[in-house]
């Protein structure tokens, strides 16, 4: 079972903003590439995706009842963000993107706070996600700052464990990890500065935490660009790959720091283009640390940890646990780049349907 942030898919921008692109592309034009880039991630061997804040709720439904065979897809809805803070577009004016903005609902006080949480439980969500801390594609916000303050996020918390659900924090900088940390989040993604006082912090809960380091997409934007700045992905505005450049080099010490402390680290990759290339997140944690098995653990073992109280029974070969399974022409514990090249995947099950067969 892999789990992984799944964003839409986002390509041929030239000119554009990738950020706007959910607010001004008709949302039955994402529905159907988004159906694409799941069979493709499907075919890629990875058997479950996390939705953290996007169509997840509708793909769901369609992948349940069989319209088109993909992985099993758990969602948090739509992301919890303070007006002004990552999950608003700043380019656009406030009233539309509260009102049409599939990825993110902005809440500003406990009350609102509340309601964000039951609005999406009202939609079948299985976590609930926000912004603990500024972003790399927003405008005007940054990364270092804290979002939300902690009497709204242990709201959120509070609201999402009544019913049995967790809460995911994106957080870059510092003051949003710790925030996230103390108010009781369980999952961390990015956490590109975490340091050694986080550490301890995390050490120190009663709570549960694991973190998703979505090394992929910062090799995408600036590690595999860097040499030449041009050839960045389209879509991609000056002030976002200038912040993503002034994180790309802290994001892998942290990472590499965690996974000495031993933290629990579960694959994510905040995937918006080359679907199907999932696996490749796992090279970085290899790169930073991991042995082979810890870094297949990742994707497997570790990713319901992302889910608390509503994950599956999958991830590992065990009695009562789901069927999914793949087989591959090479033993990825010798060379762990064999899992990102779907020729070498050459049998899927997903639920113990034989979903690809490449014999």
């Amino acid at each position: 079972m892999y789990i992984y942030v799944v964003c839409l898919r986002k390509k041929n921008y030239k000119g554009g903003n990738i950020y706007e692109y959910p607010l001004v592309t008709p949302t039955e034009l994402q529905i159907g590439r988004s159906i694409r880039d799941l069979q493709v991630a499907l075919n890629a061997g990875i058997t479950s995706v996390r939705d953290v804040g996007g169509l997840g709720q509708y793909l769901s439904i369609l992948s349940n009842e069989k319209s088109f065979i993909g992985p099993n897809i758990y969602y948090a809805g739509k992301i919890l963000s303070i007006t002004g803070g990552h999950g608003d577009v700043h380019s656009l004016p406030v009233d539309f993107v509260q009102d049409y903005c599939p990825y993110s609902m902005l809440v500003d006080d406990i009350s609102e706070c509340i309601k964000g949480v039951r609005m999406n439980l009202r939609n079948g969500c299985h976590l609930i996600k926000i912004h603990c801390s500024g972003g790399v594609l927003s405008q005007l916000d940054n990364p270092q700052d804290q979002q939300f303050n902690d009497l709204e996020i242990q709201a959120i918390v509070q609201e999402a464990k009544r019913v049995n659900r967790i809460v995911a924090a994106h957080c870059h900088g510092k003051l949003g990890i710790i925030a996230a940390i103390r108010n009781g989040c369980q999952t961390l993604e990015h956490c590109s500065f975490l340091d050694n006082e986080c550490i301890e912090l995390i050490k120190k809960q009663t709570h549960p935490i694991i973190i998703v380091p979505t090394r992929w997409i910062m090799e995408e934007f600036v590690g595999k660009n860097i040499v030449n700045v041009k050839e960045r992905p389209n879509g991609l505005t000056d002030f976002a790959f200038k912040k993503a450049c002034e994180i790309y080099d802290q994001h892998f010490q942290s990472m590499k720091l965690a996974i000495q402390n031993q933290i629990p680290i579960a694959m994510g990759t905040d995937m918006l283009m080359r679907y199907g290339s999932h696996a490749e997140e796992l090279q970085y944690y290899v790169q930073a640390g991991m042995t082979n098995l810890q870094a297949i653990e990742s994707a497997t073992a570790n990713g319901p940890l992302t889910l608390g109280p509503q994950a599956p029974l999958s991830g590992q070969i065990k009695e009562g646990y789901d069927a999914d399974l793949i087989g591959l022409y090479e033993n990825p514990l010798n060379d762990i780049s064999i899992l990102s090249q779907d020729k070498n995947i050459i049998l899927v099950w997903k639920n113990g349907e034989l979903v690809k067969d490449l014999r």
